[in-house]
Formats: C-alpha cells, sequence, structure tokens
C-alpha cells in the first residue's frame, strides 16, 4: 500500500468513526431528553412525598429524635440485610471470635 493510499484510507476511516459517532448521539439525544425529563418529575414528586411525610410525622408526634433514630437504624438494617450484610450491632462479640495463629 503506498503512503496516498494509507492516507486515503486512515481519512475514510476517520470519517467512518466521526459518522458513527455523531449517528450514535443523534439517536440518544432524545433517550437523554427523556431521562432528564423523567429525573425531573421524580425529584418532584420524591419532594413531595418527603414533605407529606414530615407532616404525618409531626401530627403524630413522631419527630422527637429517638423516633428518627430508631426509624434510621430500622432503615439500616433493612437495606444490610437486603444486601446480604449482618447489621454491627448483630455481629460476635469480639469475645467470641478467635484469634489467628
Amino acid at each position: 500500500m503506498t503512503p496516498a493510499e494509507l492516507a486515503a484510507y486512515e481519512s475514510g476511516l476517520m470519517h467512518g468513526i466521526d459518522l458513527g459517532r455523531r449517528q450514535v448521539e443523534e439517536e440518544d439525544a432524545a433517550r437523554w431528553a427523556e431521562l432528564r425529563r423523567m429525573t425531573r418529575q421524580i425529584g418532584t414528586s420524591y419532594s413531595e412525598l418527603c414533605e407529606r411525610r414530615a407532616r404525618t410525622a409531626q401530627e403524630r408526634g413522631h419527630h422527637d429524635t429517638a423516633a428518627v433514630e430508631r426509624a434510621r437504624a430500622a432503615l439500616q438494617d433493612a437495606i444490610a440485610r437486603r444486601n446480604g450484610l449482618s447489621p454491627l450491632h448483630t455481629a460476635p462479640a469480639a469475645s467470641t471470635r478467635t484469634a489467628a495463629a
């Protein structure tokens, strides 16, 4: 292959890559716009849900620190169990573990 043929081949190759990249970006543009729209909707819905839950907690007297800590601990336990982890407060005591020799 002569240098001119190699240059023409490489130019065509780069053009093809650029063309493919532009095509993918054009096809994904509509999907990205939809994702942004859905994310904004979810954010709005989530903030409304949080506000409702906060009002309900205040009305029922669940806004004290102890209730918040109990709820946080219950949520952390649920997440840990869902992921197959043992919550820290249920780990075996240090005295029951044996040291490696």
